[in-house]
């Protein structure tokens, strides 16, 4: 996976941030519960707003997924979180996507998770949840992000 982040509007005290973040998802393994094999890609908008050490973000966005038996999907979440500390970071989201396949179902479902900062470049991310709504799942996430 591989992504950018570009700010249209910077946060002030009354407005907020406003950005985008594509992505293009490149397969690297042929297995069903990891990738459907194509690339994809995620166009989204962003928009965030904090408040002392408590922050709030979400938005919407458009996945193109090729592939038979695909379909183009949309993507919405909302996150909260609040820095306990300069090195961590929890949080909690919810979450719609509408269906990504002709066979499947729209989901909604939540994590919980957050970040731990080895520095102001390099950090840990985390996230567990499950689905609320329609195909039941749950999911474990964890990456390294290296901010440049």
């Amino acid at each position: 996976m591989f992504g950018i982040k570009y700010r249209f509007i910077k946060e002030i005290e009354n407005i907020p941030r406003i950005g985008t973040f594509p992505i293009i998802e490149i397969p690297t393994i042929q297995n069903n519960e990891f990738s459907n094999g194509h690339v994809q890609i995620f166009l989204p908008v962003w928009i965030q707003k904090s408040w002392g050490k408590l922050t709030s973000y979400g938005g919407a966005g458009y996945w193109i997924n090729q592939g038979s038996n695909n379909k183009n999907w949309f993507f919405s979440g909302w996150e909260i979180q609040y820095d306990i500390s300069a090195i961590i970071t929890l949080g909690g989201e919810l979450y719609y996507h509408s269906p990504e396949t002709m066979n499947s179902k729209s989901a909604t479902g939540f994590n919980i998770g957050g970040f731990i900062n080895f520095s102001e470049n390099f950090h840990l991310i985390y996230s567990v949840g499950q689905s609320l709504k329609n195909t039941p799942f749950f999911s474990v996430y964890t990456g390294l992000l290296w901010t440049i």
